[in-house]
């Protein structure tokens, strides 16, 4: 998966923690800004473009899994907790 996929997870994950939708879309538009205009090389060729995309996506895999790491199932206790309609 790359950094797309990544995002959505760490998106789902603030949702879930906060419960706020406007959080989850603020992350969102911070991540993307940061990927566009802040982190992305400026003379960064075509053929690099992809390169840097998965390590990147990678970076943000390894953040995932510290989160996953440190929230001791937290989240997935919250899961299973929750009843859905229907």
């Amino acid at each position: 998966m790359g950094s797309a996929a990544t995002s959505r997870v760490l998106a789902v994950w603030v949702y879930d923690r906060t419960r706020s939708l406007l959080v989850a879309m603020l992350m969102h538009a911070s991540l993307t800004g940061s990927v566009l205009y802040i982190l992305m090389p400026r003379s960064i060729r075509a053929e690099s473009l992809s390169i840097w995309y998965l390590l990147f996506g990678a970076g943000l895999w390894v953040l995932v899994v510290a989160v996953a790491l440190t929230d001791n199932g937290e989240c997935a206790k919250a899961s299973k907790d929750r009843t859905f309609p229907g």
